[in-house]
């Protein structure tokens, strides 16, 4: 569903009277793409990440929009920086690794047991 230009006006209203809010800026682009302002979307995720460039919501919406214009190259390099940074891609190994099984403590010795005190 495209979303009221009345609310991006809104947005980049509240945007301009505070230019260093990245959050917003980032859900501007994604209702930009949605929107009949798709060619701005990309300029907010720019901005966002000349100033942050580990925003993982910037990367993911940057590769949002590549894919919407077809470029996939840019595409796949944003995602793979949003992957890095939000540990999916190391998550994915870790689960296709082999884990060794835990011991089984039922065959371990015994605790020692307690000392009575001196003079009991």
């Amino acid at each position: 569903m495209a979303t009221d230009p009345s609310v991006i006006l809104a947005l980049t209203s509240a945007l301009d009277s505070d230019a260093g809010n990245n959050a917003l800026r980032v859900h501007l682009a994604a209702l930009s793409l949605e929107s009949s302002f798709a060619k701005e979307a990309p300029d907010h995720c720019k901005v966002v990440l000349a100033a942050q460039p580990d925003n993982v919501e910037a990367l993911k919406q940057a590769s949002a929009e590549a894919a919407a214009i077809g470029d996939a190259a840019r595409c796949e390099s944003f995602r793979r920086l949003y992957e890095a940074l939000t540990w999916q891609q190391t998550r994915g190994l870790l689960d296709e690794r082999e884990v060794p099984p835990l011991p089984d403590l039922s065959e371990r010795q015994p605790a020692m047991s307690k000392r009575e005190p001196p003079g009991s």
